[in-house]
Formats: C-alpha cells, structure tokens, sequence
C-alpha cells in the first residue's frame, strides 16, 4: 500500500490532512499551527507556473539523481471552497538533479507540495488557475471568507457588501459594509523566509432606525458580539495561507464620525497570513 502524507507542508508550517479516512473535507479542523515538517536529506526546490491555458508546468532542482517525488496538491475556488488533498502527478529526478511536468487542472487556486516516501520533499508553492472571482489576492481571499461567514450566522442583516470605499448610500438596512478603507496591513517576522501578514477587513454596521431608540442596544450588541466571537482567534478554511484571525474592537456610536449618518459600530477583523518574502 502506498504511504501517503499525514502532513501537507504549506510555507513553513504544516497542515494535516485527513490520513484517517473520516471522510471530512480539507479545512478548519484540519489545521495545526505553527509545526514545521520533516524533509528527507536530498529536498528539492519545487516552483509551479501558470501556462495560460488551463495547465501547470512542474519543475524540481537541486534534487537527488533517481528520486521519484510524488506532487500533491489541495485546491481551493469560489465553487468548491475546501479540497481534499490529491495527487497531481509523480515526477523521476533526473542525472542532472532536475524533473519537468506539467498538469490540466480547472480553475482555482491550488498548493502543491512534493513528497518521498511520504515525507515533505519540497518546498509548498501557490499558483493560481483563476480569474478574480477564485480570490487570486490572498486579501481579497480573506475578505471574501468573512462575507460569507457572517452570512452563515444567520443573523437578520438586509445587505451584506463589500466595497473599496464605504458607502452607504445604496445599503439595505440593517447592513454592513466590508471593507479596507483607511487601514494599513501588519507585519511581524515569520519563519525562515517568510513574514506574517494581517490584512484588515474593517466591519461598518449601518442602520437607520432612531439613534435614541435605546429598545435596539441589545441587539446591536449581540450582532457584534456573534460576529467578533465567529472570527477571533480562529482561522479561515479557505485561505490557505492563513493562520489565525484577531479581533480588534472599534467604537460604537462614533460621535465624531461625520462619514455615515447612521453608523452603529464598528470592528476590525484582521486575518494573518503567512507570506513569503
């Protein structure tokens, strides 16, 4: 029976995937940070190019003479937001260190990772089959998982949008707008090679109801607490990038605020990712 990798290298840190067969899909439960896998003494350095017409070229260097290196990849897309982890091809290493492949593969943002022997055997790389609608900016990735996170909550919001500078002229109320106006990304150190990121979604919950209707207080702060409690200290399934999500509560009822007449609250939701220099 052939090993297959407990661990799916991503960046620096690893991501298990389901080597026990419950069936579940590639995805929030699955992630276990920060731990750094095992690569075996002849690693290759893997790069993966998009070719323009649907397919990948593959190529490993500085790899073992005779090394046969099974390529995985987990696949990630507007259509279908979390992947089982799949093999997308097995590459020999040549006398000269080096192997070439290439693979026909639907649209989406894909991770693909080599393994020997089922031990991380390359570096993970990112590469994208996608128009803008598959989030190829991991920003716009992380921004589109919040949207459709706080529309499962199920909370009774008339308008959820996403927009590059807030407005709320056209918002159905009670609504919030999503958006990154006016806020710059975090940066920290990360591992060998790479930074952690935070990139800001700033959440503007609008209504226009009366201000001095004080019956409503209750309610807001429960639609802000439920939001902050989905997204605080977790991770976003679909960002493969992604490592963890912070909260970072803003002011409710900003007296000063002269952008929006009827502005309730507001919190930013910071989602870190790990990025390569």
């Amino acid at each position: 029976m052939p090993v297959t990798p407990s661990e799916f290298l991503i960046d620096d840190f690893a991501v298990p995937y389901y080597a026990d067969g419950d069936g579940l899909p590639f995805g929030i439960d699955d992630f276990a940070f920060p731990v750094v896998g095992s690569v075996v003494v002849d690693s290759g350095v893997l790069s993966a190019v998009n070719n323009g017409d649907g397919t990948v070229a593959l190529t490993i260097t500085d790899a073992g003479p005779g090394d046969v290196v099974t390529v995985y990849y987990t696949r990630f897309a507007s259509d279908s937001p979390a992947s089982s982890v799949a093999v997308a091809t097995t590459l020999t290493i040549g006398v000269d260190g080096t192997a070439f492949g290439t693979v026909t593969l639907p649209d989406g943002a894909y991770v693909f990772t080599g393994f020997v022997g089922g031990l991380p055997y390359t570096n993970s790389v990112r590469v994208n089959l996608a128009d803008a609608a598959n989030y190829p900016a991991v920003a716009a990735a992380c921004r589109a998982e919040i949207h459709a996170r706080i529309l499962a909550l199920g909370l009774p919001f008339e308008d959820v949008q996403q927009q590059l500078t807030p407005d709320e002229t056209d918002l159905d109320c009670p609504g919030l707008i999503l958006s990154p106006f006016g806020l710059a990304e975090s940066k920290e150190p990360g591992l060998s090679g790479t930074e952690d990121v935070g990139y800001p979604t700033q959440v503007y919950m609008i209504d226009r109801q009366n201000k001095y209707d004080h019956e409503l207080l209750s309610m807001y702060e429960y639609w802000r607490q439920e939001i902050a409690r989905e997204f605080d200290g977790k991770q976003l399934d679909t960002v493969v990038e992604n490592l963890i999500c912070r909260v970072e509560y803003d002011v409710i009822m900003n007296v000063q605020s002269n952008k929006f007449e009827y502005l309730i609250w507001q919190l930013t939701i910071r989602a870190v990712a790990r990025m390569h220099r």
